[in-house]
């Protein structure tokens, strides 16, 4: 007997702090199955709203909320070392943080100091254990 099946990770849907979606993830197997419809109608009215629905393979899945978590902690720890830059130079984290959300690349979001909460600090180390299980890890970079 065959089984579709469907997970998805993170609640599935990762939402703004006011709790509007951004994006859902569902991760299926087989790919395009009919757990994938039940889904769609599941999630009807944020993917009606515009939230993107994202339905990558298994492996990108697997890697999506760790990666997104890992990146922000990242953001979060530049933000935080050059807060403390700029309380010994007498310089405004807050007015920095603006200037460097001006670039697009960078962006505002996620440009506040303060302490990675909820499952930053896991996924990071996830992303960082996982990288070392794959022998992912630049050679040039410490290993931890």
């Amino acid at each position: 007997m065959l089984i579709d099946w469907g997970a998805v990770p993170g609640f599935g849907v990762v939402v703004e702090a006011d709790g509007r979606p951004v994006r859902s993830r569902p991760r299926l197997q087989p790919p395009h199955s009919r757990v994938e419809a039940l889904l769609g109608q599941a999630y009807a009215k944020i993917i009606e709203a515009g939230t993107p629905t994202i339905t990558p393979d298994w492996a990108t899945a697997e890697l999506a909320k760790g990666a997104a978590n890992s990146f922000l902690a990242t953001k979060i720890s530049f933000i935080n070392a050059m807060a403390e830059i700029c309380e010994k130079t007498g310089a405004d984290v807050a007015e920095l943080a603006d200037i460097l959300g001006h670039d697009a690349r960078i962006g505002r979001r996620g440009m506040r100091p303060g302490l990675g909460f909820g499952c930053l600090p896991k996924d990071l180390q996830g992303c960082i254990t996982r990288a070392g299980e794959l022998d992912a890890v630049r050679r040039d970079s410490p290993r931890s």
